[in-house]
């Protein structure tokens, strides 16, 4: 049983604008891949209606999921599944000044199982979870890891100390003051969050109700914690993603189901320039204008 809860949350799914030139990771263009330039891979932005991002790009017939992006929008990184391996991959891709590089395996992945990359406030940093050996030990579990950029590339990853290992947390989403929130691994479900004091990060606060019922999973927290959307396999509407927001006595409202526009999707984050809300769902990445998080604001607040 412990290891099918722990399958569900994980298989559920600043740079300037010359910061990348092509000599940092050399690659071989395919003639398959196409020229992209522009946001976004120069992807046509959804409405209100969600829509599979970049087909045949980041959303294949793999399994896909996890997506973020750097700050300024020039690199992005996601987790991707190949049915016959089995092994899960962090994929990367960057735009330098000829357009978007093709996607390769991120420099710090490949080996091990790694996934649901996140990428701090100041771009610098990438967090993923990982099934690797712990340092000093034979032992693999899913733990947290970190890569940070030095002279303009991505550093092999480092492990995390407490709070968040060994086996405590999964997945990352960071506010503006740098407090992180994620899954509690160890309760198999929840959601908890450590606050960045002095440079360290405290220990782990469990969110209270209406948020916490032991079947969250995945958070994403607006940079100014304004509101916060996760998945839940026990909602009162279903598998899918929610969103609570801040009330005026600064507390979670009762959190609403996203069903409606995100079917019964999962691992959701919001675009660096909030424009658009990124989800998984089937085994492939969504996204979709981030408005429907604004129109499902009136039915959280009243509740």
């Amino acid at each position: 049983m412990k290891w099918k809860y722990i399958a569900f949350f994980l298989i559920i799914i600043t740079l300037l604008s010359d910061g990348i030139n092509k000599s940092i990771y050399p690659q071989q263009k395919t003639a398959e891949f196409p020229v992209l330039t522009g946001k976004y891979l120069g992807q046509k932005p959804p409405g209100m209606t969600p829509e599979v991002f970049a087909k045949g790009i980041v959303s294949t017939q793999d399994h896909e999921y996890g997506i973020c992006f750097s700050p300024d929008g020039k690199e992005i990184f996601f987790t991707r599944m190949k049915k016959k391996e089995r092994v899960q991959k962090i994929m990367y891709i960057y735009e330098d000044e000829d357009g978007w590089r093709e996607p390769i395996v991120a420099p710090f992945s490949g080996q091990y199982s790694d996934m649901e990359p996140c990428i701090s406030p100041d771009g610098i940093k990438v967090y993923f979870v990982s099934f690797r050996p712990v340092p000093g030990s034979d032992e693999m579990t899913a733990d947290i890891w970190m890569s940070e950029k030095r002279n303009k590339k991505w550093d092999q990853a480092k492990h995390l100390g407490p709070p968040f290992n060994p086996g405590k947390s999964l997945y990352f989403s960071f506010t503006h003051e740098g407090t992180v929130y994620t899954t509690d691994a160890e309760k198999r479900g929840g959601i908890l969050k450590a606050r960045l004091i002095n440079g360290k990060y405290s220990d782990f606060e469990k969110l209270s109700a209406p948020i916490n019922t032991g079947s969250e999973a995945h958070p994403y927290v607006a940079p100014d914690e304004s509101y916060l959307i996760f998945d839940s396999f026990a909602g009162n509407e279903g598998p899918g993603l929610y969103v609570s927001f801040r009330n005026d006595m600064n507390e979670w409202s009762q959190p609403v189901s996203m069903k409606r526009y995100t079917g019964e999707g999962g691992v959701a984050m919001v675009s660096p320039d909030g424009k658009y809300l990124f989800y998984t769902n089937k085994g492939d990445i969504y996204w979709v204008d981030a408005k429907i998080i604004e129109k499902l604001k009136p039915q959280g607040i009243k509740q």
